[in-house]
């Protein structure tokens, strides 16, 4: 990666040029050294921050883990506790009072809709021949209508 930096020669004569190309040499190669040594610090810094980065995640992995580990203990003794099993124990007679009630209601209802429909099916059989229109009479209507199931609707 490193770049090579050239001094440039200016050329004077033999002596001084064997001279003059041994320093540039010397300069050369420490400026080569220098850049290898930056390269190495970039290098070993990237590596420091690479094992420190992964050593905070590792502690803050370790600690989720067991702050998990902890509320999930200490749920599952609430669980088991004696105030929470007698609370299930209500919730779930409630819950079951709750459905027998609503089969008894559904019961109820299927019951009265059942004698409601026996009760037209026999009122129609009944006054079969009675033939409704302008000339029924208000006295045969008054005692088809008396003998409708009566209901606890609010009339009017």
């Amino acid at each position: 990666m490193g770049s090579k930096h050239r001094i440039h020669k200016v050329h004077a004569g033999g002596a001084e040029d064997s001279d003059l190309e041994e320093e540039e040499g010397l300069v050369n190669r420490v400026i080569q050294e220098s850049v290898e040594t930056a390269e190495r610090t970039k290098q070993a810094m990237r590596e420091g921050i690479v094992e420190t980065a992964q050593g905070i995640l590792q502690e803050a992995e370790q600690k989720i883990d067991e702050t998990f580990q902890a509320v999930l203990g200490s749920l599952a003794e609430e669980a088991s506790s004696e105030i929470v099993q007698k609370e299930l124990d209500a919730m779930g007679q409630a819950i079951t009072e709750v459905a027998e009630n609503v089969h008894r209601t559904a019961s109820l209802v299927m019951e009265r809709a059942s004698t409601f429909t026996s009760s037209l099916s026999q009122i129609a059989q009944e006054f079969a021949q009675v033939d409704i229109g302008r000339d029924t009479t208000k006295e045969e209507l008054n005692e088809i209508l008396a003998r409708y199931p009566k209901t606890n609707e609010v009339k009017g």
